[in-house]
């Protein structure tokens, strides 16, 4: 997490769902030169949100709320959110290799490794 988008979208979620986790992150930079992509970055977001207060609600539920949370965000510049909404006992601890990247992010990372050859 680093800029200004990515500061206002961590305070948001913290104050609406009391989080025991949230990981935010700026993904833009995968998708440089993508439709909604920027220049000035911050539009593409991915975050992970592990809460109490999902419990009883269903993956749509949850992600709708998230959404709903950060609408003024996705009205002014977020092109793209990938929204991961837990309860805590849903959540798995994070992995213990901090560079552990998902199937997606190791697809944009070998095609950009390409590209800079």
């Amino acid at each position: 997490m680093t800029g200004p988008v990515a500061r206002a979208i961590a305070d948001k979620l913290t104050a609406a769902f009391a989080p025991v986790r949230l990981d935010v992150r700026d993904q833009s930079e995968a998708h440089r030169g993508h439709a909604g992509a920027s220049a000035r970055g911050e539009t593409h977001f991915r975050v992970e949100v592990v809460s109490a207060t999902f419990e009883g609600l269903g993956r749509l539920a949850r992600e709708r709320s998230v959404q709903q949370v950060l609408a003024q965000e996705l009205a002014e510049g977020v092109h793209a959110l990938s929204v991961s909404a837990r309860t805590p006992g849903e959540d798995k601890p994070p992995a213990d290799e901090p560079n552990v990247l998902g199937f997606r992010d190791a697809q944009i990372a070998a095609r950009k490794a390409k590209k800079d050859v």
